[in-house]
């Protein structure tokens, strides 16, 4: 059982380091994307069994967890895994009809045991777990920007001049819905997932203006959400004009309900499209 949890645990972060890198689009990469260049086994010799996953890194494979096995070759039916640190041992991981069979070899004797591969678990893995790795990741950048534009804001506010007689302006007041906004695209199965946040420089009236009027804001928003199709969400580019156009939106609603203040700014805090 430890060593499932640990096989286990390396496939996860696996799945979390291409979650890392496919960030910029906001999308979920297909399965067998994913799992491309990974390959996982479970060996078992009598009572104890041993995982084995593979990764291919640009043209290299490599075995997790087992850093001293650092020559690796894929062959025709498996794989040659040989030691640069122990050159007397050699080990094979070969096709045999409907299993693989894991072969050691040292000056110590010889070591077989029968191994499965675990694709289809891999595979059912990834497809469960990626779209939760993916939102936090999404969530996590989208929060990392507004810290970085709030950071940016107060260094600007403290480096204006104390002693003019100018009124200085209202600093920048932000604000985030609690609550995820998802629509179906236009003409598409996919649905997009947003998280909403706010900026303004006409003070905390306006954000109360905005809690007042919530429900009616949030259902001109997903009104406009519904008019968008797959390919005009998809990109940075398409992110900015959305979050314009969601902009202009609030901002008409609250001049139509006669209230003070405006939207400066629209930030999407979570981005999801599934």
């Amino acid at each position: 059982m430890r060593q499932f949890k640990l096989w286990f645990c390396s496939l996860l972060l696996l799945i979390a380091n291409v979650a890392n890198s496919q960030t910029s689009d906001r999308t979920i990469p297909d399965v067998e994307e994913l799992t491309d260049g990974i390959r996982a086994f479970t060996c078992k010799d009598g009572e104890r069994e041993m995982p084995l996953i593979f990764v291919q890194e640009d043209s290299k494979w490599r075995l997790v967890g087992i850093e001293e096995a650092d020559l690796i070759t894929e062959i025709n039916d498996g794989f040659m895994i040989r030691y640069s640190s122990f050159p007397g041992e050699l080990s094979f991981l070969k096709e045999a009809q409907a299993t693989f069979q894991y072969q050691y070899l040292s000056s110590n004797g010889y070591y077989e045991a029968e191994c499965k591969e675990q694709d289809d678990f891999l595979e059912l893995v990834v497809d469960v777990i990626s779209p939760k790795i993916f939102e936090n990741a999404n969530t996590l950048s989208e929060k990392v920007e507004i810290l970085e534009l709030q950071v940016k804001q107060l260094e600007q506010n403290q480096h204006e001049d104390a002693n003019t007689a100018t009124p200085l302006p209202e600093p920048t007041v932000y604000y985030e819905l609690e609550e995820k906004l998802t629509t179906n695209l236009k003409d598409s199965r996919r649905f997009l997932q947003i998280g909403l946040g706010i900026s303004t420089d006409n003070g905390q009236e306006v954000i109360r203006n905005i809690e007042t009027h919530l429900t009616t804001l949030k259902s001109d928003i997903l009104g406009a959400l519904s008019e968008y199709t797959e390919k005009m969400v998809v990109g940075r580019e398409a992110r900015k004009l959305l979050a314009e156009d969601i902009k202009s939106v609030m901002n008409n609603r609250l001049k139509m309900l006669g209230d003070f203040g405006e939207v400066g700014e629209v930030f999407f805090t979570s981005y999801v499209l599934q």
